[in-house]
């Protein structure tokens, strides 16, 4: 039987919008980090995965959509998902 996991993340510096449109100025976004979790579980031909994107359910801004005159939608990362998957192998004879 197997135990694994694998921890990996993503990291984005603050980014300034190539946006300015009427009334509604350019800014910046905040920097932010992602975490991903994939602990395993193996077997002899199975194996069972976990896996957790945005491990922290960081909600960070990472861009705009511009709605009317004044008014600007913020655009956020995914909200923390998580799934299992079950794996079987076969031999080919």
């Amino acid at each position: 039987m197997g135990l694994t996991a694998s921890l990996t993340g993503h990291h984005v510096d603050e980014v300034l919008t190539n946006r300015d449109t009427t009334d509604v100025s350019a800014t910046t976004f905040p920097a932010y980090t992602l975490l991903n979790l994939n602990p395993s579980l193996s077997k002899d031909d199975r194996e069972l995965i976990l896996w957790i994107s945005n491990l922290t359910n960081s909600h960070a801004q990472v861009s705009s959509q511009p709605i009317g005159i004044t008014v600007a939608r913020p655009i956020r990362t995914l909200p923390r998902t998580m799934g299992l998957n079950l794996s079987c192998y076969f031999k080919l004879l």
